[in-house]
């Protein structure tokens, strides 16, 4: 049986509600992580006691989400709900997680990738077992420190939910990488980041350059060149200047 005959839309001018009857109302949680995970909206969208609620939805949105609505059954629904359940289950006993047994749920999630996790008194500490490259490793430092005589990654605890989600996202995202970083790749980088700031200091150097200057540089040729495209025209005024005043 599909949810289809169970359900209500109200479409207003700005808002857009699927309304279940008390019959089936237990199967809403499911049937709004099933959208969400459909992705068939770009907006967020609330839940109410009885509603799911949409704001400023395009018409072909609307009728996409109505699509949806007609293949859905409730078996799948009871299924979800049961997942729904279980998944608010587990983010309970997340939160409820001690410091220290949040340490070991990040060394097993980690999947090998991180060492050395230790948790002493306030402080969450870990290291990484290999390199890793610079966009999980700027994630992990932004929401700690990064204390580079140790090492080590470094969390004042106790921490708070957004946190530990932050974290536990953070090392679920480096233990499913499977990009490699060796230190030849780290080498190569600054040297390519040496080479752009010596570049970006030569354009720099180069406008402050007069005559002589940049003819020891690049040239008596080279400085006539850029004489005569105006290059040296504020040392010219300058020196105008200093002519005048001395008369």
């Amino acid at each position: 049986m599909n949810i289809n005959e169970h359900y209500v839309v109200i479409d207003g001018a700005d808002t857009f509600h699927i309304e279940l009857p008390d019959s089936v109302l237990d199967l809403l949680p499911a049937l709004a992580d099933m959208i969400q995970e459909a992705a068939l909206t770009k907006r967020s969208f609330t839940e109410t006691a009885k509603t799911l609620r949409f704001s400023w939805l395009d018409e072909e949105t609307k009728a996409r989400i109505q699509a949806f609505m007609q293949q859905v059954t409730i078996a799948e629904l009871a299924k979800r709900t049961e997942l729904v359940r279980q998944r608010q289950e587990n983010r309970e006993k997340f939160l409820a997680l001690t410091d220290s047994e949040f340490g070991d749920l990040l060394d097993s999630a980690a999947q090998g990738k991180l060492c050395k996790i230790l948790v002493d008194r306030s402080t969450l500490r870990f290291s990484a077992s290999e390199l890793m490259p610079v966009t999980h490793f700027k994630k992990l430092a932004r929401l700690g420190h990064w204390n580079a005589k140790a090492e080590q990654f470094e969390y004042s605890l106790p921490m708070n939910a957004p946190v530990k989600d932050k974290l536990f996202d953070a090392v679920l995202a480096l233990s499913r990488s499977t990009k490699k970083v060796t230190k030849k790749d780290i080498a190569e980088r600054r040297e390519l980041r040496i080479a752009r700031e010596r570049d970006e200091q030569s354009v720099f150097n180069i406008e402050e350059m007069d005559f002589d200057d940049y003819a020891g540089n690049f040239g008596t040729h080279a400085a006539l060149v850029r004489q005569a495209d105006g290059g040296f025209k504020k040392f010219e005024r300058a020196r105008e200047g200093a002519r005048e005043d001395t008369f």
